[in-house]
């Protein structure tokens, strides 16, 4: 629509929002903070209130993975890993160790887009563990 233009320009001007190779860039390092730590924990969250899909992931590497970084995202954005964890745990090119406890999770550890990804995988596991 013609009358959102002047609202969309104004907003990428003021946080320099580009495009860099294939990567989305912003000057508001904030505001992806914010958007990060509330998608990780409404995604973590969700699975836990529902029963089929929380059991559909709760043995999974995976849901352990979504869990650490939802709980660091409601620890002030920062790796909340106790007790230790005994082995890694990965997804994709991110593995979580015990190093990374006490440390910022957006933008550091990953970006608020890569959760989109993270959401696609968990759906995966529930419609194949669900639909047998």
């Amino acid at each position: 629509h013609p009358w959102a233009k002047p609202f969309i320009e104004t907003y990428n001007k003021e946080t320099n929002l580009r495009k860099e190779g294939t990567t989305t860039k912003s000057e508001n390092k904030l505001y992806w903070v914010s958007i990060g730590r509330i998608m990780a924990i409404a995604i973590f969250d969700i699975l836990e209130s529902s029963r089929v899909c929380h059991n559909a992931v709760k043995n999974t590497e995976l849901f352990q993975f979504a869990k650490h970084v939802r709980h660091g995202a409601a620890h002030d954005n920062k790796f909340d890993i106790h007790p230790p964890i005994k082995t890694d745990i990965k997804w994709g090119d991110k593995t979580i160790t015990n190093s990374l406890n006490k440390t910022p999770i957006f933008p550091n550890f990953m970006t608020p887009p890569e959760l989109i990804f993270l959401m696609a995988d968990i759906s995966k596991i529930i419609e194949e563990k669900t639909h047998k």
